[in-house]
């Protein structure tokens, strides 16, 4: 998920795209804190409603982008693992950490991500949603900047 600044009276705003929660809650503090409430915290001293009040910018400020996949296999030529539901890609996460694991000890194939041979990754990045990857006119797969529009 993405953050973008909240609409306040006044102008639009420039809605800055923030990839990570702490940077926009870095931002809010040090662009957006009440100064009663910045000296408050210099002292150390606790802030219960700006912090409550960050919570809700922080919460109104959310994007979901896109939903995760609720069906996916793994990515490894002859595993059967395949999961869904509303936790598939943690499972799928966890279940090909294994396989990463062995890889690097020797001791299984070397696990590929995306393309052709990972088809439920594929089919989820390049869907209408999400539209993260592409096939160029070569017939490649390539990333895209889906907020570059």
């Amino acid at each position: 998920s993405q953050s973008a600044m909240p609409a306040s009276s006044g102008p639009p705003p420039r809605r800055t795209i923030f990839k990570r929660k702490d940077l926009l809650r870095q931002h809010l503090r040090r662009m957006h804190m009440p100064p009663a409430d910045a000296a408050a915290a210099s002292r150390k001293e606790p802030t219960p409603e700006w912090d409550e009040r960050l919570r809700q910018l922080q919460a109104d400020a959310e994007t979901r982008r896109c939903a995760l996949p609720t069906y996916m296999r793994c990515p490894v030529p002859d595993c059967k693992f395949k999961v869904r539901g509303p936790n598939a890609w943690d499972k799928r996460m966890e279940h090909v950490a294994t396989h990463l694991e062995r890889a690097a000890e020797g001791n299984g194939p070397r696990v590929q991500f995306g393309g052709d041979s990972d088809p439920t990754l594929t089919e989820w990045a390049e869907g209408d949603e999400v539209g993260v990857i592409r096939r160029n006119s070569g017939g490649e797969w390539e990333l895209v900047n889906p907020l570059r529009g």
